[in-house]
C-alpha cells in the first residue's frame, strides 16, 4: 500500500514538472512573438546602401518599399532580392505618398534633401538617417546602426563578420604580391580617389596602390592630367554607370585611348583599361567585399587560376 502511494506521488511530481516545462516553452514562444511585434514591420528605405543592408537583415515581408536604385543592376547587388518588395520610391517621391504607405520606420540618406526627414518627422513617422560612409569602418558602423534600428543586432554582427571574413579571403591571396600595381579610377568628371576613402580602402584590401592617394588628393577634387602622367599607372579603371544618359563609358574609353598625353603611360601601352561595375567600386554596404574581389581579379588575374 505504501509502495503504491509513493508511486502515485512520484507520477504526480513528473506530471507537474512536465506541465511546467510545456508552459515555460509556450510562454517563451509568446514572448518571442511579442518581441517581434515590437520591431518595425513596415520599413521603407530610400537609399541603395540601406536597401542592400536591410535585405540581408530582415524578411522582405517587413519592408514595404525600397529605393528605385535597388532594381538597377549597374549599382545594386540585391536586384533579385529586391523583386520581393513591390513598391519602389525615389528621393523625389511625394511625402504624402510615403505617408499613405503607413510606414513605422523610414531610412533616409544623410546626403539626401533634408526636408524629407523633417517632413516625415513632423507627420509623426520615425526616421533613421543613414550616414554616408567614407571608409569600411563607417560601413560597419552603418550596419550596426541599421541593425539596431530594426531590432536585429545579432544579425547585424553576423553580417559584419561575414563581410570581414570575405575581405580576409581576398587579402590572403595578395599577401605575397611583391610588385603592387597602381590604379587610377575615372568618373565621367575625371579621376578620383582620396586617401583613406572607400575606393582607397578597396585598393588597400586588394593589394593595389590607389594612384590618387600618392598626390594627396582631397575630397571633391579630381586629378589633373599632369598628376596622372606623373603617377604613370598600370591600370585605368572606368565607370559602368551614370546619373544621366548623356554619358557613355565606351566614349570615355576612346577619349582616354586617343589622348596623346597618355600615349606613353603603362596602362595605355599594355592596354590595361578595365570597366569595374559601379555597384562594387562605389559600394557602401557589406557588398564592398565584392568590390575588393573584383579589383583583385582585374589587377592579379593569375591569382584566380585555381
Amino acid at each position: 500500500m505504501l509502495y503504491k502511494k509513493m508511486l502515485i506521488f512520484a507520477l504526480l511530481i513528473l506530471l507537474v514538472a512536465g506541465t511546467g516545462c510545456q508552459q515555460s516553452h509556450y510562454t517563451e514562444k509568446i514572448s518571442n512573438k511579442i518581441a517581434d511585434k515590437n520591431k518595425p514591420q513596415r520599413i521603407i528605405s530610400l537609399n541603395i546602401s540601406s536597401d542592400e543592408i536591410l535585405l540581408d537583415l530582415v524578411d522582405s515581408e517587413r519592408i514595404i518599399a525600397l529605393s528605385n536604385n535597388s532594381e538597377d543592376e549597374q549599382i545594386s547587388s540585391v536586384v533579385a532580392k529586391a523583386k520581393a518588395v513591390k513598391t519602389k520610391l525615389s528621393l523625389r517621391t511625394n511625402i504624402e505618398k510615403i505617408y499613405a504607405l503607413r510606414p513605422d520606420l523610414v531610412f533616409v540618406p544623410e546626403a539626401g534633401p533634408p526636408e524629407i526627414a523633417k517632413s516625415l518627422s513632423e507627420l509623426g513617422i520615425k526616421v533613421h538617417i543613414v550616414k554616408s560612409a567614407s571608409n569600411i569602418y563607417d560601413i560597419e558602423s552603418k550596419i550596426k546602426d541599421i541593425a539596431m534600428a530594426v531590432g536585429e543586432t545579432e544579425k547585424g554582427q553576423k553580417l559584419i563578420a561575414e563581410m570581414e571574413n570575405n575581405l580576409m579571403k581576398v587579402t590572403a591571396k595578395t599577401q605575397n604580391v611583391i610588385h603592387k600595381k597602381t590604379v587610377i579610377a575615372f568618373t565621367y568628371g575625371g579621376a578620383y580617389g582620396v586617401k583613406d576613402g572607400l575606393f582607397d580602402n578597396i585598393c588597400n584590401y586588394a593589394g593595389v596602390i590607389n594612384g590618387a592617394s600618392k598626390v594627396g588628393l582631397k575630397k571633391g577634387e579630381k586629378l589633373s592630367k599632369e598628376n596622372i602622367i606623373e603617377i604613370n599607372p598600370d591600370i585605368f579603371l572606368l565607370p559602368t554607370w551614370s546619373h544621366t544618359p548623356n554619358n557613355d563609358a565606351q566614349v570615355l574609353k576612346q577619349e582616354i585611348l586617343h589622348d596623346s598625353a597618355y600615349s606613353k603611360l603603362k596602362a595605355i601601352e599594355n592596354n590595361s583599361i578595365y570597366f569595374m561595375p559601379d555597384k562594387y567600386r562605389s559600394c557602401s554596404s557589406q557588398y564592398i567585399a565584392m568590390g575588393v574581389y573584383e579589383m583583385t581579379q582585374i589587377a592579379y588575374p593569375d591569382l584566380f587560376t585555381d
